[in-house]
This record gives C-alpha cells, structure tokens and sequence, in this order.
C-alpha cells in the first residue's frame, strides 16, 4: 500500500511538515528563503515545491518545510502560512540571491511582492510577532 502524505492545511497536530535529502537546516552558516501564501492555496503550493524539490529544479535548496494548519504563536497571522526554502553559505550573497530568483521564478505570487531571506541567527533572535523589527537579511522582487 501507498504511503498517504501529509498536506499543510491537513495536520494540526505538528506545526511543520518537512522535505530534505538528509543535509541538515541547521547551523550559523544555513538560512531560508520564506514565501507567504493564503492557507486556502498551501496544499497545492507545497506540493509543487516538493515535486520541483524531488526533481532536482530547486539548485541550492538543501532542505524545505511548511506550516501547517496547527496555531503557531510565533506566526504573524493564522490566516496564511509559509514555505521555508534552506540554503548553506548565507553570507554569499551572490548565490542566495541566485536561489531566490530560481525560486520566485515558481512561485506564483503577485506581482511586486517581495520574498525574504533570513538566516538562521535572526530566526533564533525572533519574528514580527514576537517584537523583531527587521527579520530578514536579502530580498528579492517578484516581476
């Protein structure tokens, strides 16, 4: 029998569901890329991204992960969720940005928006929710 897979908007009993190959998202060197989406689109966005994941079209992502429909205290807002897209040397700059253009050129969000990358030093220090001002270290812009 098939092994059924969790969907984000799915499972409220973890906060996350993840995707990696077994290289590790943690560490001072890692950070991520996070896209933003509407819960009422999270199951088909995520599973786009694990497909892209799967097939290799996502260069330098070393791991992703999703939110799920469980409450998050240390989300700004429990009416959408997010992608997080792991990435090693976050001080290159050059090749962040590389991975988010990559990334944004699949993400099929709107025009103008910015997607925001932070590294792993920031998450620990805190989100919006829990008071940082400034959480993210590259953007990017959506065209």
């Amino acid at each position: 029998m098939d092994e059924v897979e969790a969907t984000p908007m799915g499972t409220t009993d973890t906060p996350w569901i993840y995707e990696c190959d077994g290289r590790t998202e943690e560490g001072d060197d890692v950070g991520k890329w996070m896209l933003f989406y509407d819960n009422n689109v999270m199951d088909a966005r995520w599973g786009k991204f694990k497909t892209l994941y799967r097939q290799n079209q996502l260069p330098g992502v070393i791991s992703m992960k999703c939110s799920t429909a469980m409450e998050n205290p240390r989300a700004s807002s429990n009416s959408n969720g997010v992608i997080l897209f792991y990435c090693n040397n976050s001080e290159d700059e050059d090749a962040i940005m590389s991975i988010g253009t990559n990334i944004v050129s699949y993400a099929n969000i709107n025009p103008w928006y910015y997607i925001y990358y932070k590294s792993n030093k920031q998450t620990r220090l805190g989100t919006r929710a829990t008071g940082v001002k400034k959480n993210w270290l590259y953007r990017t812009r959506v065209m």
